[in-house]
């Protein structure tokens, strides 16, 4: 009997993961620390010290499109930060994700003009958007190294319960109709399951006041996209980046660029098992 393993909700893991995404120029990203579970409160206190060191009120959500910006900076009531203290802010976070050896899990992609990251097929209808895009890139963080547990690519999906920044924004994205864009972040993969099996990533999505590590995950989603830019604007981004020492890598490449065919039907089994699962939570 095939069975489906529903990873991302469970309260007991020791393994906490928050992401965020982020766009800038052509790239498109999204970014997870993950943080033993014990370390949580070490790391909200880590987080108000920042904060107090800079002036900021504990109260304050820290989010990169107001802090780098110099009016909504000033609308937030952090208009006594220079533009060199909010990069500042960065390299001490990244600091504290160092010391308390999270793991840092990435992907993304590049978007550039007219290329299509999802081409349609057959009776398929698949439209590109951004905000569709980066959350499938949430899952593309997550599955790869799910069999990997406790190896050189840090804590698995398996062993994380995982938080998600919620994008209530509607999108159309993969099919006809309008969702939510964060719907993206859920999905199926067979990589690392028992043989016949399923995972099934299902994150929690909460706003980003619901958690403060939250904040963490919005800087560093920041930082992942502007650094990828390679822009020579963004080379602070790039310096700080680099810093991190535990980290996974992950890039989506449109499927012009496989230059292996696929043999027909290869996934097909694959596919059935997914939609049987599909229809399996429709119905319960």
């Amino acid at each position: 009997m095939n069975q489906t393993v529903e990873i991302g909700r469970d309260k007991e893991a020791p393994y906490v993961a928050f992401g965020d995404d982020s766009k800038f120029g052509d790239v498109l990203a999204f970014a997870f620390f993950v943080i033993k579970r014990s370390d949580i409160h070490r790391m909200e206190k880590r987080l108000n010290r920042v904060k107090r060191r800079f002036g900021i009120p504990e109260g304050v959500v820290l989010h990169c499109s107001k802090l780098f910006h110099p009016h909504p900076r000033e609308k937030a009531g952090l208009g006594h930060l220079s533009s060199e203290q909010a990069r500042s802010i960065v390299g001490h976070l990244i600091h504290e994700l160092n010391v308390l050896d999270c793991w840092v899990r990435y992907a993304f992609c590049r978007r550039r003009e007219g290329e299509v990251l999802v081409p349609a097929e057959g009776e398929f209808s698949a439209i590109d958007n951004d905000k569709g895009m980066m959350a499938l890139l949430a899952q593309t963080c997550m599955l790869p190294a799910v069999r990997d547990v406790g190896g050189v690519k840090g804590p698995s999906a398996s062993l994380c319960e995982i938080y998600v920044a919620e994008e209530k924004t509607k999108v159309q994205f993969l099919g006809k109709e309008s969702h939510r864009a964060d719907r993206w972040t859920s999905g199926y993969s067979d990589v690392g399951a028992a043989p016949g099996g399923l995972l099934r990533l299902r994150p929690n999505l909460i706003p980003m006041t619901g958690h403060p590590m939250l904040q963490i995950a919005d800087v560093l989603a920041y930082a992942c996209s502007h650094a990828l830019s390679h822009e020579p604007k963004s080379q602070f981004f790039t310096e700080q980046f680099s810093r991190i020492r535990l980290f996974t890598r992950s890039e989506f490449r449109p499927t012009e660029q496989v230059r292996e065919p696929v043999p027909e039907g290869a996934y097909q089994e694959v596919a059935n098992r997914i939609a049987a699962a599909i229809n399996k939570d429709r119905r319960s």
